[in-house]
């Protein structure tokens, strides 16, 4: 059941971009909201009104809960994964979402 790498991470990495990057991609927005004319300062607008707190925080959340699970992942994605070590897996990536979120 081994995968290539880039299919597990493929929706994660745009979350872990905007997470790391979103100081640039709102400056971007701004540069072209105040720069370009037309359509494009139309999308820019919308989207630094749509892009809030709340959606920032939601995305970073996101991005994290996309790690843990990419962990878990990959540590059963292995041809010799011992079957009893799977609730101890199970067990670390619960305890790591109870941190992220709930604690």
């Amino acid at each position: 059941m081994q995968f290539a790498k880039q299919r597990f991470s493929s929706l994660g990495t745009p979350l872990r971009r905007v997470a790391l990057w979103k100081d640039a991609l709102l400056m971007t927005a701004y540069e072209i909201f105040n720069t370009w004319p037309g359509e494009p300062k139309q999308r820019a607008h919308d989207f630094l009104m749509w892009f809030d707190e709340s959606k920032c925080l939601l995305c970073c959340m996101l991005a994290d809960a996309a790690d843990e699970s990419m962990a878990i992942t990959r540590a059963l994605d292995t041809d010799c994964f011992d079957l009893s070590e799977i609730p101890e897996a199970i067990e670390v990536f619960l305890k790591h979402i109870h941190k992220l979120f709930v604690e």
